[in-house]
């Protein structure tokens, strides 16, 4: 089915669950544990459900991350280019030329764990007299290390079910075999 303006799918009926969302949004797929599984995130084919098959901007659910002045190219939505992680529909219409309310905040990880494994805060920006306020939801709900691995080598699971680096090694006394 042909997709209208906002949709990332049309499967043609309004059943989540399927890989395309009641609202007509890709649903991802799960991380693969064989990457010659059929629709797993991870196999190097965008498949049905999917935005993107990793790389910079792109889930561990396979679908894209949004707009980050992180990545190695920043992307900034509504700057006339689709940029790594956005969707296309982020573009449209021309930049105005102004400059839009930033707010950067960082995710801590130490908050209280809901039942489905989110962390999530309201945050609250004002600009030329505007006020708005949105939920920021830190992702987590991990439950195995190698999810954390999947998403980088050097990432372990804590307790609270998010992703954290792990510890280095950065020295080691007596620094060789002799007494």
């Amino acid at each position: 089915m042909e997709t209208d303006l906002g949709e990332d799918c049309d499967d043609g009926n309004s059943t989540s669950g399927d890989g395309c969302s009641s609202i007509c949004l890709n649903e991802g797929s799960y991380p693969c544990v064989d990457p010659s599984d059929p629709n797993c995130c991870g196999n190097a084919r965008v498949e049905f459900g999917e935005d993107c098959d990793g790389g910079e901007g792109c889930g561990l659910n396979c679908l894209l991350q949004g707009s980050s002045y992180l990545y190695s190219t920043p992307s900034f939505c509504g700057d006339g280019a689709v940029g790594t992680g956005e969707e296309s529909g982020c573009e449209i219409g021309a930049p105005d030329g102004r400059a839009d309310a930033v707010q950067i905040a960082e995710a801590v990880g130490m908050g209280v764990v809901d039942e489905e494994g989110n962390q999530t805060t309201s945050i609250m920006a004002t600009a030329d007299g505007v006020t708005g306020e949105a939920e920021f939801t830190l992702l987590c709900g991990f439950t195995l290390d190698a999810e954390c691995k999947a998403i980088d080598p050097n990432l372990g699971l804590a307790a609270n079910s998010c992703c954290y680096p792990m510890p280095e090694v950065v020295s080691v006394i007596p620094a060789n075999d002799s007494n």
